[in-house]
């Protein structure tokens, strides 16, 4: 079966040194860099999806309409997966963005795109994290030490793991809201406690890559 993979996160959450650091378990993907093709992604990704390749597509996901190509891909028969990388707040991404501008030159971007693409970022993956078989949300805040935090399958919690951190509760508490979460699954993430479900069900979709 072919493969969507979306890896997304706010500005400076680490997303093109997860790919890169993967790239042997990726040799198969076709890999679609919004920062690269900007307009044209969608596009090059349908038409990757049509000649049934795996493609792996990088975004902020500040643009709703990119839920689109989940469903496009689901209807062409491919699994889809979703890994978030987010970091715990705005001051964090700025401050990553920053440090990164000294260390290399990278794009530059406004605080005011920072902000922008912080929050779309975070509403547009609670709004349509569903629309995936899986997803991943990775906290990628703590120097080179990724913490998985969440799993899903479609809107099925599969596991959390309790943390200090804000971004699960805000996720929690804006789902629930918009309907995107059950009470139980909500219960759980705001009262913060360890949860794996029972993983008798095989046709829950594995994690893919070791996050």
């Amino acid at each position: 079966m072919p493969e969507l993979v979306f890896v997304a996160g706010c500005n400076a959450a680490g997303k093109s040194t997860f790919i890169r650091t993967r790239l042997n378990e990726l040799e198969s993907f076709e890999i679609l860099m919004t920062d690269v093709y900007k307009a044209r992604t969608k596009d090059l990704a349908k038409q990757a999806i049509d000649n049934g390749k795996d493609i792996l597509i990088e975004t902020v996901f500040n643009d709703a309409s990119f839920k689109d190509l989940a469903d496009y891909a689901k209807k062409a028969g491919y699994q889809t997966s979703l890994v978030v990388l987010f970091l715990d707040s705005l001051q964090q991404s700025i401050t990553r963005v920053a440090l990164r501008g000294m260390q290399q030159s990278g794009i530059t971007i406004s605080g005011s795109n920072i902000k922008i693409n912080f929050y779309e970022s975070f509403k547009n993956i609670a709004n349509f994290f569903f629309y995936f078989d899986r997803s991943d949300f990775v906290y990628t805040g703590e120097g080179e030490v990724n913490q998985l935090i969440m799993s899903f399958h479609n809107n099925e919690l599969i596991n959390y793991h309790s943390s200090n951190l804000t971004y699960p509760q805000n996720f929690a508490k804006y789902g629930f809201n918009n309907e995107r979460l059950d009470p139980d699954t909500y219960g759980i993430v705001i009262e913060n406690k360890d949860f794996t479900r029972d993983q008798s069900n095989n046709d829950r979709p594995s994690a893919k890559f070791n996050l």
